[in-house]
């Protein structure tokens, strides 16, 4: 059996229109289900869980937007809702869309358009749930580790960090100096099944070229000049966990 891409409600006074949606959202993969008024829908919602709602603008008792409003107060979060309406002006999109809606499509419109804002809304959503848990699970395995940020590009290197974290290959990171480098390197090493094990950074840029070796691998008593004791290399005291060698570049 197909699996179902996701769980949409939607919300329309037109029972033509709703069951045309209907039809062509479950042809798509998408299970629905569907709601002729707002308090039809605000049953729906508390009874059952949905990814995401499509509901017209223009509907009796509140509008799409009020609609819109009060389920996110009642379950707690922010649905992606997308908006459909045949009164479309630039001032209903833009307060749609602060007050929390995916987007704002006019009727009529094209189908296949339906389709590709649901199917970005639900990736934006899913992404986003992917972040949180990431951030939930940094939280509690690094505690002082200050990680912060919101934007795209921020989000996209956390989720790379995600993929790599739980494999043993090296991994190499880039970036000025300055841009979070060990940062990252020590969330890959918390999000990795070795998050108990030792995190060791280095500098290699600011240790002699002389005394790296030592310092990476150890040294025996006696091994040179001033050896006067035994030394534990960074990589013997990182055995099991992650070793972070910094500016390498310099070295």
């Amino acid at each position: 059996m197909e699996e179902k891409k996701g769980k949409i409600l939607i919300v329309d006074d037109d029972v033509n229109l709703l069951e045309v949606l209907k039809l062509r959202l479950q042809f798509h993969g998408y299970e629905t289900n569907v709601a002729e008024s707002p308090k039809e829908a605000l049953r729906k919602i508390g009874r059952e869980s949905f990814d995401l709602m499509v509901v017209d603008l223009m509907l009796p008792e509140m509008n799409g937007i009020e609609l819109m409003e009060q389920i996110f107060s009642e379950i707690g979060f922010q649905l992606p809702v997308i908006i459909l309406t045949a009164y479309g002006t630039i001032n209903l999109a833009v307060e749609a869309i602060q007050k929390g809606a995916y987007s704002f499509l006019t009727k009529p419109f094209e189908h296949h358009d339906l389709i590709l804002h649901i199917e970005k809304a639900l990736e934006k959503n899913r992404l986003s749930s992917q972040i949180e848990n990431l951030q939930k699970i940094l939280s509690e395995r690094a505690t002082g580790l200050n990680l912060v940020g919101k934007s795209q590009s921020f989000q996209r290197v956390l989720r790379e960090a995600m993929g790599v974290a739980n494999t043993d290959s090296t991994v190499l990171l880039t970036g000025e100096t300055g841009t979070g480098k060990e940062l990252i390197a020590q969330t890959i090493h918390n999000l990795s099944q070795w998050f108990k094990k030792p995190f060791v950074p280095i500098n290699c840029g600011a240790i002699p070229e002389t005394l790296l070796e030592s310092e990476l691998f150890g040294h025996s008593k006696g091994a040179f000049t001033g050896a006067h004791r035994k030394k534990e290399g960074l990589f013997a005291r990182a055995n099991g966990g992650t070793i972070f060698l910094d500016e390498i570049g310099e070295a």
